[in-house]
C-alpha cells in the first residue's frame, strides 16, 4: 500500500467515525437513542473483540468510540 492510498483510506475512515458520531448524536438530541445503553453495548461489544487474536486493535477503536460519545454527552449536558 502506497503512502496516497494509506492517506485516501485513512481520510475515509475518519469520515466514516465522525459520521456515526454525528448520527448518534443527533438520535440521541431527538430522543430516539439512548446513548448511554448504546455505549454500554459498545464498550461491551469492543471487550469482545479485543479476546480475538487480530482483533485486539478494532475493539480498542470500538471502546475509544463508546468513550467519545459518553464524553460529547457529558459536554452537551453540561452546555458545553
Amino acid at each position: 500500500m502506497t503512502t496516497t492510498d494509506f492517506d485516501e483510506l485513512s481520510s475515509r475512515i475518519d469520515a466514516v467515525g465522525h459520521t456515526l458520531l454525528i448520527l448518534i448524536a443527533e438520535l440521541e438530541l431527538r430522543g430516539t437513542l439512548d446513548g448511554p445503553a448504546l455505549s454500554k453495548g459498545l464498550r461491551r461489544f469492543g471487550r469482545g473483540r479485543s479476546r480475538h487474536p487480530g482483533r485486539e486493535r478494532s475493539g480498542r477503536v470500538i471502546q475509544e468510540l463508546a468513550q467519545r460519545l459518553d464524553t460529547a454527552r457529558a459536554n452537551r449536558s453540561t452546555g458545553c
